[in-house]
């Protein structure tokens, strides 16, 4: 076979891997990728998942131990189906929240059961964590991801604690489920979550989602700031802010208000009951 040959078969199987994992979003296992391509020898496969993780176009769970669609990916699919996407709609608004409010601000979106950023506004601030695009995150640690658990129902919410290992981040990252559970009641109450010091020390996220003509979390707005900036009344500001931003990103897409069974809270946040482990 000449070398041509060979790259046009490379090629092919890497389009052939992309395609089945952008149809297995809780993704698989490396014997259930063997299992779809009996062609392709092991040690093949080993080079071809190495080669397109390093490019960040697959990712590895080293805790599940499955692959799927990295944040790569997604950024690139984003890029040319832009036009059809949250991403194009969400920009000018996520724009004006950072004129506004002078803080990074991320749109992230769902991948496998995890979250990952796709489009970023950058901050004005000296001070800033700059956090690049295709960054994956965990649900239960983050302010966007737990508003995702918060809107999950409860068999499916099972299913996530059963499968998920619940790593330890810093000091203030709730790890027992049934604190996690007790702690998304408010946010389903406020259509709010914050992050405080959860998935990074120094950092506070507070999101709000986006949501479809279904009613489902298509994405999330995510104000980035350090501790140093999360005063009660900063907090505040910003809450109002994102949140506004979110229901706007929302209409604009013909999506639903947030409605989780305990109504949006129309009184002024307990930042107690948002913040976990104060």
């Amino acid at each position: 076979m000449t070398q041509d040959n060979g790259a046009f078969r490379t090629v092919s199987r890497i389009f052939a891997i992309l395609r089945l994992l952008s149809k297995k979003s809780h993704g698989l296992s490396f014997t259930e990728m063997m299992n779809e391509f009996a062609d392709i020898p092991k040690s093949s496969m080993h080079n071809l998942l190495k080669q397109m993780a390093s490019h960040g176009y697959v990712y590895y769970n080293d805790a599940t131990k499955l692959y799927s669609i990295g944040g790569g990916m997604i950024e690139l699919a984003s890029s040319i189906v832009h036009h059809f996407t949250v991403k194009p709609l969400a920009r000018p608004y996520i724009e004006d929240l950072g004129t506004k409010t002078g803080e990074d601000i991320y749109l992230g979106i769902v991948s496998g059961d995890e979250l990952v950023y796709i489009d970023k506004v950058k901050g004005t601030h000296p001070i800033r964590y700059d956090i690049p695009v295709g960054t994956r995150r965990q649900f239960y640690c983050t302010s966007m991801g737990k508003l995702y658990l918060a809107s999950m129902k409860d068999d499916e919410l099972n299913a996530y604690f059963q499968k998920k290992q619940l790593v330890r981040m810093t000091e203030r990252t709730m790890t027992d489920p049934a604190q996690i559970r007790e702690h998304l009641k408010a946010v389903r109450t406020y259509g709010l979550s914050i992050s405080y010091e959860e998935n990074m020390d120094g950092i506070v996220g507070i999101a709000a989602p986006v949501l479809d003509q279904s009613g489902k979390m298509a994405a999330g707005v995510v104000i980035s700031i350090p501790t140093d900036r999360a005063g009660e009344q900063r907090l505040d500001f910003l809450a109002n802010h994102v949140k506004e931003t979110a229901e706007k990103i929302t209409n604009r897409m013909g999506g639903q208000p947030w409605n989780r069974g305990h109504g949006m809270e129309t009184t002024a946040l307990n930042w107690k009951h948002l913040i976990a482990r104060m």
